[in-house]
């Protein structure tokens, strides 16, 4: 099996890459990314990467990604402009990579069917209404351009449901260990500066919740779905944990207890959102749910010191 990830080099492929590369049945992996966020720590993580091959380009690049579809099976649809927690800034980049990128995608697929895999995001809903559980089944109301082109690009994939497999995957925020760590997500901003500084910042009252999701699950998830094959397509919500910002602080805290706490705006009560997870897709691909804790404390004992 051949399979391309777009987006490979980044916080959630280059970790997917090294699982894949692992797998047996995957005889070809190209990895397609432009490296704009410099994520080069792929190509020097002591692997031995003999089934991957890299191609440096743009996911708006069509002839380029045309010639990395007609090589594989299938793809992962990873690439995305992604800027946390200013969301709303650089509009003009979220529609052109994360919305146009994809139908380009799509355009591409329509003429060389493959199954695809795009991981979408929670964003696509908004908000919880009084923090109420949504499911695939609720209303998406994006609140912000981040969530309004996922969503878009959504739409795209769709297109696709006569001709190839399609399984959207609306992403938790992902936490977690990576050759291309990511340090603007909550969880790995929290458990960074509480190791290296003893301390954490929260923003409003610390009452919101998020939805969250352990990146070493994500990325089993993904390669089960693409590697067996047998997953029905459709939409899934892909998280573990609903907790609130206060809560991941009790648990940073707990395992690093000298950390201190510091609220910005503390009065100000900020909006949340929970998702209901796909416990049937966590069934049928046997996902083993680990504990929030547990997952920190993997995490923590990755640093160096």
């Amino acid at each position: 099996m051949k399979i391309l990830i777009t987006g490979g080099a980044g916080y959630i492929g280059s970790a997917l890459t090294l699982l894949l590369q692992e797998r047996d049945e995957i005889e070809k992996i190209i990895v397609y990314d432009n490296l704009k966020r410099k994520n080069y720590s792929l190509f020097t993580c002591n692997k031995k990467l003999s089934k991957v091959e890299f191609i440096n380009a743009d996911i708006l690049d069509r002839k380029k990604l045309t010639n990395a579809v007609q090589q594989v099976d299938k793809v992962i649809h990873l690439a995305a402009k992604v800027l946390t927690p200013f969301s709303d800034s650089e509009i003009h980049a979220f529609d052109q990579i994360n919305n146009w990128g994809t139908a380009h995608l799509v355009d591409i697929l329509a003429e060389n069917p493959k199954d695809i895999l795009f991981l979408s995001s929670a964003s696509v809903y908004g908000f919880s209404s009084n923090n109420h559980l949504l499911n695939e089944k609720s209303n998406v109301k994006p609140s912000s351009f981040y969530g309004t082109s996922k969503l878009d690009a959504e739409k795209h994939i769709k297109r696709l449901k006569n001709s190839c497999n399609y399984y959207i995957l609306r992403c938790a925020n992902v936490y977690g260990d990576s050759p291309a760590l990511r340090m603007d997500a909550v969880v790995n901003k929290f458990i960074f500066e509480a190791n290296f500084k003893n301390q954490v910042i929260i923003f409003g009252d610390g009452t919101q919740h998020r939805p969250f999701v352990y990146l070493k699950t994500l990325i089993e998830v993904i390669q089960k779905i693409i590697v067996g094959g047998k997953t029905e397509s459709g939409i899934y919500n892909l998280v573990e944990h609903n907790l609130s910002i206060n809560a991941v602080k009790d648990v940073v805290q707990k395992i690093i207890p000298e950390t201190e706490v510091i609220y910005i705006n503390k009065e100000n009560k900020l909006k949340g959102l929970k998702l209901e997870p796909s416990h049937q897709l966590f069934k049928d691909l046997k996902i083993k749910e680990i504990n929030f804790e547990k997952e920190l404390v993997q995490f923590k004992n990755r640093f160096s010191f």
